[in-house]
């Protein structure tokens, strides 16, 4: 009788954490759920690192960004000190429903992918590891700086 209530308590324990998990991830895939970032005169950065992707992994980060009245939205990658990862890695960008950049990271670096917007803009940067990537990737990490800025029309 206590190995069954044992194993009950396994099984619910286990539904709790598979359902917490579930409710993270559609938290932070959700529109507007994404990181605030409001535009000052030298515009706003993010950094971030990507590192221990297997091939065929994949991730993202939402960006809801403050652009003030019309013009365009700007955003350009830079590498910081760790690159071993940055020949390797695919990324798509989307500003609101426009996908205004899909490709190897490595042919953006240091160019800026430009956008309409105005108010609050949702930026979406997705990034894989393809599944045909070999052993050269494995320990490899990259360091990003995200540059947003945002020129008048």
């Amino acid at each position: 009788m206590k190995r069954i209530l044992m194993i009950v308590a396994a099984a619910v324990l286990t539904g709790l954490i598979a359902m917490s998990v579930v409710l993270i991830v559609q938290q932070a895939q959700a529109p507007g759920g994404g990181i605030g970032i409001t535009l000052g005169e030298n515009g706003a950065e993010d950094e971030f690192r990507i590192e221990g992707m297997l091939p065929g992994d994949s991730g993202s980060r939402v960006y809801d960004v403050e652009c003030g009245t019309g013009g365009r939205l700007g955003l350009t990658f830079t590498a910081g000190d760790e690159q071993s990862l940055l020949p390797f890695v695919e990324v798509s960008v989307s500003f609101g429903e426009e996908v205004l950049y899909d490709g190897a990271l490595s042919d953006t670096v240091g160019e800026t992918i430009w956008g309409d917007a105005s108010g609050k803009t949702s930026v979406t940067v997705e990034y894989s590891l393809p599944l045909d990537v070999g052993n050269e990737a494995q320990g490899a990490s990259l360091a990003l700086t995200l540059l947003f800025r945002a020129e008048s029309a």
